[in-house]
């Protein structure tokens, strides 16, 4: 029957997803062993922390001497800690972005990133919760995208990824803000 059918795949993807949990279990090791961080549970894109993502970047960016494509998170953590969106900078002159904002944090790192590597940058949303300031977030990096030429990786606005039922949430979400990598894995590279 076709509920049969359903619960044998929702079991399969349950366990495709942990087994892929488990072997990137020393991933962010192995990664720090190869000189590359990842991401960094917590932090923001606005610069009012060490672990920001302006910070780290600053750090990086000395270890790294080529990048093909620098793909970032529009950070959730932003809007849920209802730091300021702030205003797109009428220069492309980074010393002028106001970084302590989002928007002056994302233009900075776009600028860094095509300063020091010369190479495109993408943002990937995250997935709808209730947040209005991260909808703003959102609508400002389209604004971003038209000053920058950036990529938008929008799962915010994803038909898809807004249909889902709360038992396929419960296997693609690890909560109500974070996506798991099986999602970006079946939603971008198994098509």
């Amino acid at each position: 029957t076709v509920n049969a059918n359903n619960q044998l795949a929702e079991g399969s993807l349950k366990e495709a997803y942990i087994a892929n949990m488990l072997a990137k279990r020393n991933l962010p090791q192995q990664l720090k062993a190869m000189g590359i961080s990842g991401g960094a549970s917590e932090t923001t894109l606005a610069d009012i922390e060490d672990m920001s993502y302006v910070s780290r970047m600053k750090k990086e960016m000395a270890n790294q001497d080529e990048c093909d494509l620098l793909i970032t998170q529009l950070s959730t953590n932003d809007a849920a800690r209802g730091l300021p969106l702030g205003d797109v900078a009428e220069t492309k002159d980074k010393t002028t972005f106001a970084t302590e904002t989002i928007t002056g944090a994302i233009e900075y790192i776009i600028a860094s990133a095509k300063e020091k590597w010369n190479c495109p940058v993408a943002f990937y949303t995250g997935t709808k919760f209730e947040k209005p300031l991260y909808q703003q977030m959102v609508d400002r990096l389209y604004e971003l995208k038209e000053k920058w030429g950036i990529d938008i990786i929008d799962l915010w606005n994803d038909e898809e990824m807004n249909k889902v039922t709360a038992n396929q949430k419960r296997i693609y979400m690890y909560d109500k803000t974070s996506r798991c990598q099986l999602y970006i894995d079946r939603k971008f590279f198994l098509k």
